[in-house]
């Protein structure tokens, strides 16, 4: 961003952990007294707030229940277009800077970030955002290495359901799920959910 942002008029944030949210509430509102702040603690309140209201400023974990804040920003763009987004996140890996530049994110902070870098990032401050330190390299497509079944159950690891839950949606059986999971990190090379994630933020499976 080349100039600093006005404070904000309405800030949404979005974060499962309700103390959080409360703390990093009146640390702004005691910045910034006349913004309205509004919070949502899940991705389908967050979905709601952002195609009923106007935000000039939002602010989004990206580890959320069932969700993630990438997800909801490149879902949300449209509504998005005029506001300062600002990841802040217990951790960062260069592949979800990557992502979060390729969506239009404006601000990537860790949850340690003092006040003033918080309150900087708010503010659209030029020198806030980081960067990534390396170009990354092209990843190898694996999307295909899965049958059509085996990605309907990737969306649903990816919306945080369980092997008894993906039986339902799909009326199969907990066990073939099982069987399925077991063949996806084998032909995707993965250990655990949070692989899948990495291999979708770089673009690697296609969903």
């Amino acid at each position: 961003m080349s100039t600093p942002f006005p404070p904000p008029n309405r800030l949404l944030i979005c974060d499962d952990h309700q103390l959080f949210c409360e703390g990093l509430k009146a640390i702004i509102a005691n910045h910034f007294p006349h913004t309205e702040i509004l919070v949502a603690n899940d991705a389908n309140e967050c979905y709601q707030l952002l195609e009923n209201f106007s935000f000039d400023t939002f602010i989004c974990d990206i580890n959320l229940k069932g969700s993630n804040g990438l997800q909801i920003v490149e879902n949300s763009i449209e509504f998005l277009r005029q506001t300062n987004i600002i990841i802040l996140s217990g951790f960062i890996e260069e592949y979800m800077l990557h992502k979060a530049k390729k969506i239009g994110v404006h601000y990537f902070l860790k949850k340690e970030v003092n006040i003033e870098g918080l309150i900087a990032a708010i503010q659209g401050h030029p020198d806030n955002y980081l960067p990534l330190q390396n170009p990354l390299r092209p990843a190898k497509k694996k999307a295909s290495l899965l049958s059509k079944q085996e990605t309907q159950i990737v969306k649903l690891i990816i919306e945080g359901k369980l092997s008894k839950e993906i039986a339902d949606d799909l009326k199969i059986s907990k066990t073939t799920v099982d069987t399925h999971r077991r063949n996806i990190h084998r032909k995707l090379n993965t250990n655990s959910t949070t692989d899948l994630f990495k291999l979708i933020y770089e673009g690697t499976i296609k969903l």
